[in-house]
């Protein structure tokens, strides 16, 4: 893993290529707009920890009913 933008964007390795650029992820960067309302800005657009951790899960159980079907064979 390369930290691109600490806390925001990061390049994971490749598993098979790993001599290949990596796959990006981009998490939403946002920073205060200081007009004392509180206002953010975006300064990158990107995901969210929950939309990752929601396609982790549903990797997951993908994968586990892959070796459930095959256990049953």
């Amino acid at each position: 893993m390369k930290i691109l933008t600490p806390g925001h964007k990061y390049e994971l390795s490749n598993f098979e290529q790993n001599d290949q650029k990596g796959q990006e992820i981009q998490f939403i960067e946002k920073e205060s707009a200081n007009d004392g309302k509180g206002t953010l800005n975006t300064v990158s657009d990107g995901t969210t920890n929950e939309d990752v951790l929601a396609m982790l899960i549903d990797r997951m159980q993908y994968l586990q009913s892959k070796f459930l079907v095959e256990k049953m064979l």
